[in-house]
């Protein structure tokens, strides 16, 4: 993310209305909706995914084994193609089960193995991967109010609220709720500082 931070393309892509009014006027709002109620918001930032032909990139980062914000107990992530990407693309791969438990060791995942699931995704289906095409799509995350969020994630580096500045004149904007508590520094600070609390969507081993 470092790298694609620098590219002034990729940046260009990060506060396009387009890319940032999705999970707002499209049905994933309802959905979003339905899974966390009335608590439930969008992170401002959102995480648009390039990923380059492997004959152009050959090594990819995006086949990584790997939690979100573990931290944050109760967070979705909506990955969303933003075309058609067949399974030989590689698309999102998930392992059924695996929400079960926080014991995951990060690692790439260079073939889909057993255990490990994986479609042939359209232009409208919500969950995101690649190879001699581009592929494109874009992460949303969701958490509820009453937990702490990650701050690198709400605020920028001033500490206004990301996408305020660009958007908060668009009629779709939803700002995030007033008086979070935020989270600081790695996974493990966090967690010592905020015990994590337990799911109140799945049970965790």
């Amino acid at each position: 993310m470092r790298d694609a931070f620098r590219d002034p393309g990729y940046r260009s892509v990060l506060v396009d209305p387009a890319i940032n009014c999705v999970p707002y006027i499209t049905p994933l709002a309802g959905l979003m909706g339905q899974l966390l109620g009335p608590l439930g918001f969008c992170y401002p930032l959102k995480i648009p995914r390039i990923v380059y032909p492997a004959a152009i990139v050959p090594r990819q980062p995006g086949g990584y084994i790997h939690k979100d914000y573990r931290a944050v107990q109760d967070m979705f992530t909506s990955w969303v193609p933003l075309g058609d990407v067949p399974a030989r693309l590689g698309g999102l791969a998930v392992k059924p089960g695996s929400q079960v438990t926080t014991k995951v060791v990060p690692r790439p995942l260079r073939r889909l193995e057993p255990g490990w699931l994986t479609t042939d995704y359209q232009a409208g289906d919500v969950i995101v991967f690649h190879e001699d095409r581009m592929r494109l799509s874009a992460e949303y995350r969701w958490q509820l109010a009453d937990q702490p969020a990650p701050r690198q994630v709400v605020l920028g580096p001033r500490g206004r609220e990301i996408g305020s500045r660009l958007f908060q004149r668009a009629s779709w904007w939803k700002p995030v709720p007033a008086g979070l508590t935020f989270i600081d520094g790695g996974t493990e600070d966090a967690r010592a500082v905020y015990p994590v609390a337990p799911s109140r969507f799945v049970p965790l081993g």
